[in-house]
């Protein structure tokens, strides 16, 4: 019996962490069985216990749409929970007036932080100094 171990390189544990925090959205695509792309997800922080994971293996075409039906209810639930925290947080008189141009709308919210949501790229949080 032989058994080879992969390292993983030096800080990718916390770089990953500090992508993550940043907002940077990760995917992970691997041909590896399932117990070892998770093992490495997560000694890697890229997977932990509030991560969904999609596991497809070998699918056919009905099995995949159903399962990304599945995560996207999953997505619209967490967006729905996002929304309703900040509802918690922020009372509404700390929400700035929200304006529309051509190009999207944008809104101050509490802290200088300005959102603008565009037809084009993801949107970007932008933290504005007072």
């Amino acid at each position: 019996c032989t058994g080879v171990e992969d390292k993983l390189q030096d800080e990718v544990p916390e770089t990953i962490s500090q992508l993550q925090s940043a907002g940077i959205k990760m995917w992970v695509l691997t041909g590896d069985k399932v117990e070892t792309a998770v093992q490495i997800g997560q000694s890697c922080n890229l997977l932990n216990e509030s991560t969904y994971n999609l596991v497809l293996t070998d699918p056919d075409a009905t099995e995949v749409e159903e399962r990304l039906k599945e995560f996207q209810i999953w997505l619209d639930a967490a967006e729905i929970l996002h929304g309703i925290a900040e509802d918690l947080v922020y009372s509404d008189d700390e929400w700035t007036e929200s304006s529309s141009s051509g190009e999207g709308t944008s809104i101050g919210a509490p802290g200088g932080t300005s959102m603008q949501d565009s037809p084009g790229p993801p949107a970007v949080l932008e933290h504005q100094q007072s």
